[in-house]
């Protein structure tokens, strides 16, 4: 009988940690959800009205632009990614930490930017970043406060981390995510990568999604050259 009740009362466990699970689950994917709402405009191109898929499928293409291809020793570089679904699928595109398209962190969870300097040498880049990516780690609460308080005000610094630093769109054949620019929607935006240009000569870029994953796919190569 014991022995009965044991296993019920572990099994009653189980299902309660199962339903947490899953309404944390659930609450993740609306937020996610609302939160595509109000990116989709500022980063999503709609589909060309004579769209035809180039494949069946998914497949999409990257497109890595310089503003300008000659710089001077010390200046960041200023470019456009953008990640078109030319498939006949949608494409679902997420970032959970440090968006590159939003924040300009390099690397990203989803991102890398390859530079193949003067001497043959290649490496991902690592851009000019302050702050921490754990969310945690950067609340302070006020003293005071009831663990319901807590909880809410938790919840509602993680709501507004992830919406400036987390990224999900699902892109519908046609559409293409773009960086959003410094002074235009679909221009130029700054990206700082410091040491990883600090020698004259040509270099070599391109963007690499899913860096080391049996899904890694790559952008064009770009040339520049770096002058003093």
């Amino acid at each position: 009988m014991c022995i009965v009740l044991i296993v019920a009362s572990l099994g009653m466990a189980v299902a309660r940690a199962g339903d947490v699970s899953r309404d944390e689950a659930f609450a993740q994917a609306k937020n996610d959800d609302e939160q595509a709402l109000v990116d989709r405009p500022l980063y999503v191109t709609p589909a060309p009205k004579k769209f035809r898929p180039r494949g069946k499928g998914e497949l999409i293409v990257m497109k890595l632009t310089l503003e300008k291809t000659t710089i001077r020793r010390g200046t960041p570089i200023r470019c456009r990614l953008e990640i078109a679904n030319v498939g006949s699928v949608p494409y679902v595109f997420i970032e959970h930490s440090q968006s590159f398209f939003k924040t300009g962190r390099l690397p990203s969870d989803a991102l890398n930017m390859s530079v193949k300097g003067p001497r043959g040498k290649e490496s991902f880049a690592r851009s000019k970043f302050p702050g921490n990516s754990d969310i945690a780690a950067e609340i302070h609460l006020p003293a005071g406060l009831t663990e319901a308080e807590k909880a809410a005000m938790v919840e509602s610094m993680k709501r507004d981390k992830r919406s400036t630093t987390t990224l999900f769109q699902r892109l519908a054949p046609g559409e293409t995510l773009h960086t959003r620019g410094d002074t235009a929607p679909n221009g130029f935006r700054t990206f700082d990568i410091g040491s990883w240009l600090n020698s004259d000569g040509d270099y070599e870029l391109y963007m690499v999604l899913d860096a080391f994953s049996k899904s890694e796919r790559k952008s064009n190569r770009v040339h520049l050259k770096v002058v003093p």
